[in-house]
């Protein structure tokens, strides 16, 4: 949604790395290691990347953004935060088994990102910027305000939609339309 000048993102590893290396710098908690073997990626508001599951990541200072996720919560955290169970209850030897260990290429990187998601996201979600004016199928999904103030109708209802709010959608909600000066981004299960 923003980013400051010279904001980037850390996405893959750089260089092959060891399992025993992995399991080293997470122990220890040795997060400036682990980040400088990772890939710097540059990012500007706009921007959308793929995160394929397993692929380490972590978003740099200075940007504000809208994180899509698939709906469960098979998260290994590398970096505790202070979290006790940052392996799922498996323990980090079983749990680290899950990462992407080998080097990501610049090109392959760059399959990864651009104005909207790659379509290898498709198998798992869409996430469609949508504006005032525009028509949205029936069907579940969550709105994400991004910028400016409308309303969201339907049949019998309207609601004020404004950046920063967000919205879950039922399906028995129908169609709908956004009216005004709003920009939401639209996140759906794949079809």
């Amino acid at each position: 949604m923003s980013a400051r000048p010279g904001a980037y993102v850390h996405l893959g590893f750089a260089r092959d790395v060891e399992t025993a290396e992995l399991a080293g710098w997470v122990a220890a908690q040795k997060t400036d290691e682990m980040l400088a073997a990772t890939n710097r990626i540059p990012v500007a508001a706009g921007d959308a990347i793929l995160c394929p599951a397993g692929l380490p990541h972590a978003i740099g200072d200075g940007i504000l953004l809208v994180e899509i996720q698939e709906p469960t919560d098979f998260s290994v955290l590398l970096e505790n935060f202070g979290v006790p169970d940052g392996h799922l209850g498996l323990g980090y030897d079983l749990a680290l088994e899950c990462v992407d260990r080998g080097a990501w290429s610049p090109s392959r990187i760059e399959s990864l990102r651009g104005a909207s998601l790659p379509a290898a996201a498709d198998e798992f979600f869409s996430a469609r910027r949508l504006r005032g004016g525009d028509k949205l199928a029936q069907g579940f999904s969550v709105l994400v305000a991004v910028s400016g103030a409308g309303r969201l109708t339907g049949a019998g209802f309207e609601l004020p939609v404004r950046l920063g709010d967000t919205l879950l959608v039922p399906y028995a909600a129908g169609p709908l339309r956004l009216t005004g000066a709003v920009e939401v981004i639209r996140l759906a299960p794949a079809p």
